[in-house]
């Protein structure tokens, strides 16, 4: 009985999920900025949801997102997207500049760093923002 608890708890550790907010990964993030040569301001992190994702301003005034995923899930559109939406031209999004990815066996997942234009700009993305833009912003 005592074997069996000890597989549960062991199957249960290594199926959870790394979040980016609760466990210390700065050996994540320095590999970041040397691959990107780049210095995040790691004061300005913003983290995304469910703790897969975090973003921060760089010294250049860059954007850099930092998102893991497991293994088996880095064979999608979202994961490589920003490449090929960096062809598309004439629609307004930020430029992508590069991107680096690596494989991370102690934690089970894969890390991918993206730097990106710095969008200062107030996003869209409920009515309440919306209405509070001049029109000046919507004719451009």
């Amino acid at each position: 009985m005592a074997d069996t608890a000890a597989s549960v708890v062991t199957a249960r550790q290594s199926s959870a999920v790394f979040d980016v907010r609760e466990n210390r990964h700065e050996d994540v993030l320095d590999r970041a900025e040397r691959a990107l040569d780049v210095r995040l301001d790691r004061s300005s992190v913003v983290y995304g949801e469910h703790g897969a994702t975090e973003g921060f301003r760089t010294a250049d005034g860059t954007w850099v997102r930092v998102e893991r995923r497991r293994r088996w899930r880095i064979n999608s559109a979202v994961w490589i997207g920003l490449e090929p939406a960096a062809t598309i031209r004439r629609v307004k999004k930020p430029e992508w500049f590069q991107s680096a990815t690596r494989t991370d066996q102690a934690r089970d997942v894969v890390w991918r760093a993206d730097e990106v234009e710095l969008i200062t700009a107030p996003m869209v993305g409920d009515p309440a923002t919306a209405a509070t833009l001049p029109d000046s912003w919507w004719t451009g």
